[in-house]
């Protein structure tokens, strides 16, 4: 899977949004689903009928994590569900998202 940086700097070196050990963190719906389609299965998974994206040491599956160089890059950013799409760059939701994340890093 090749990894699509994402338009900011700021939020490269974030991925707040997409950590958490929740299973059923990012829900997928139908246009989530077609969006992903070639690549449903590899990227979620599905629990008692409901699909979401995998999760794997504590984050989504697709974000690859570069800790040495600060870097956070979604491999299916193009394509990402449009729950993750609510999370853009400076929107309420990031902000609460990394607020969040500075609470639990204390």
């Amino acid at each position: 899977m090749a990894v699509a940086a994402r338009r900011s700097s700021q939020c490269t070196s974030c991925g707040a949004c997409c950590f958490t050990a929740n299973p059923e963190y990012i829900q997928l719906w139908s246009v989530d689903r077609e969006r992903l389609s070639g690549q449903l299965t590899e990227v979620a998974h599905e629990i008692n009928g409901r699909w979401f994206l995998k999760m794997t040491a504590g984050h989504c599956d697709s974000l690859t994590v570069d800790r040495a160089r600060g870097l956070y890059l979604c491999s299916i950013y193009e394509q990402r569900p449009d729950a993750c799409r609510a999370f853009a760059e400076d929107s309420a939701a990031c902000e609460l998202i990394r607020a969040e994340a500075l609470l639990r890093r204390r």
